[in-house]
């Protein structure tokens, strides 16, 4: 059973086409949007007060289902960030071990046999060779991405590897070198 939307809502929906009809065939979706929150605003409040109480037995309805033991519905963020910790969770390893493990499932996910580092090449923009992609991929899954979440909390992938990738080259090469070296460790326990 889907949440109940709020009283605005089921009032939109019952009126929208109505609303739409009246305006010109040219009008966008923001002019139709605003036209429909105009008409809200100006119904009399003794009309939305019947549209609260159809929103109130709903609601009702859907609390008594819940507590007989239904379930809310999933959210598809909450699916999204469930599976991709699935895929990265990992148990208390070695720097080393972490790190081959790393690879081993990037190699795993794009089907590559298991050789060398460069055949490990990460899919997220990178500016130079493969030892490179390998090291900043050890770092932004051990490291880099909790910082950037401290930063922009839940964010799209696409941005958590941007601002990532700043940080990174921003870092200091000597910093770079340690992960680098990680890296080359993991490869030779892969191998």
């Amino acid at each position: 059973m889907k949440k109940p939307p709020n009283s605005y809502m089921l009032w939109r929906s019952k009126h929208l086409s109505e609303i739409k009809a009246s305006l010109p065939d040219t009008a966008d979706r923001q002019t139709v949007s605003q036209a429909v929150a105009q008409a809200w605003k100006d119904l009399p409040e003794k009309k939305k007060t019947k549209w609260t109480r159809k929103q109130q037995e709903l609601k009702k309805a859907y609390d008594e289902y819940i507590a007989a033991g239904g379930a809310p519905p999933e959210k598809k963020a909450r699916k999204k960030k469930e599976k991709e910790q699935a895929v990265w969770s990992l148990p208390d390893f070695t720097d080393e071990q972490l790190a081959a493990e790393i690879l081993r499932r990037l190699k795993e996910v794009r089907n590559i046999p298991t050789g060398s580092v460069e055949d490990a090449a990460v899919e997220v923009p990178s500016a130079s060779g493969s030892v490179e992609d390998a090291a900043y991929t050890i770092w932004y899954t051990t490291k880099g991405k909790a910082l950037v979440e401290a930063s922009y909390g839940s964010a799209p992938d696409e941005v958590m590897h941007k601002e990532a990738r700043k940080l990174w080259e921003g870092m200091s090469e000597k910093k770079k070198a340690r992960w680098a070296d990680r890296a080359a460790s993991a490869e030779q326990v892969d191998e």
